[in-house]
């Protein structure tokens, strides 16, 4: 929760999104991220309490952040430790707040990042930035960042691990004879070779001109599903030319 500069945060790690396209993620690609965290305040040093002022031992608990209570029963004496409800488990109190972070000792700010997206990154992967979420509380140590990575599919290309799976679309006359056909990839367009007489339904395998693997770096294939177009009602120039396959 926050209101205006201050802060109360239980979990110190930050989680945020970045959007990038299926050609972005064949080359990978650094980005500038901005994250909403909670910084040491400055005015304060993080102290909580007012410039020329310090926190004071808490009187409750004598600065251990926990009481105890001690309770007889016929079996003897029980004792029970819970945080201290004056200083809330802080072992100190501040007196005098901060005006800037209301003796939170933190405030919220626009934290920029560089982020590194390796080529090969799946949809809804994250990634972790040590040491770049939320400053802690009581000394505890500085939360990370999670960037969630989403990748925009492409048109006409399906992904399958590091395989892209593309349809081409041929006439009964082109895969007879042979074509040229143009298909779609995250870096453009690119020409396939089909050989005479391909069949309805062949699979071209381009090697390695898919994905990169995020392990190894090797590209995984582009397989280009044949799709044979056949009229439902031949011309008399077609039925001549079908007979001449």
């Amino acid at each position: 929760d926050a209101l205006g500069d201050v802060v109360y945060v239980q979990i110190p790690d930050v989680g945020t999104q970045v959007e990038i396209d299926l050609a972005d993620a064949v080359r990978g690609i650094s980005l500038g991220v901005s994250v909403r965290a909670a910084r040491s305040c400055e005015t304060c040093a993080g102290t909580g309490a007012a410039p020329g002022t310090s926190p004071v031992t808490c009187p409750g608990c004598g600065g251990a952040g926990v009481v105890q209570q001690v309770s007889r029963t016929i079996l003897g004496q029980i004792v029970r430790s819970g945080t201290c409800p004056r200083c809330d488990g802080a072992g100190r109190l501040v007196e005098t707040p901060c005006e800037r972070c209301e003796g939170d000792g933190r405030t919220l700010e626009d934290v920029p990042l560089e982020l590194d997206v390796p080529a090969g990154i799946h949809d809804g992967q994250r990634i972790r930035v040590r040491g770049a979420g939320h400053a802690g509380t009581l000394g505890g140590p500085t939360g990370d960042v999670y960037v969630t990575v989403r990748v925009h599919p492409l048109e006409g290309v399906e992904r399958d691990g590091d395989d892209l799976h593309v349809r081409a679309s041929v006439t009964m006359t082109e895969a007879a004879l042979g074509s040229t056909v143009s298909v779609p990839t995250p870096e453009g367009p690119l020409e396939i070779e089909l050989a005479p007489g391909t069949q309805p339904g062949a699979v071209h395998a381009v090697r390695s001109r898919g994905m990169p693997s995020l392990q190894t770096g090797r590209r995984g294939d582009l397989l280009v599903l044949v799709d044979v177009r056949v009229p439902t009602r031949l011309t008399a120039e077609q039925r001549v030319e079908v007979l001449r396959l």
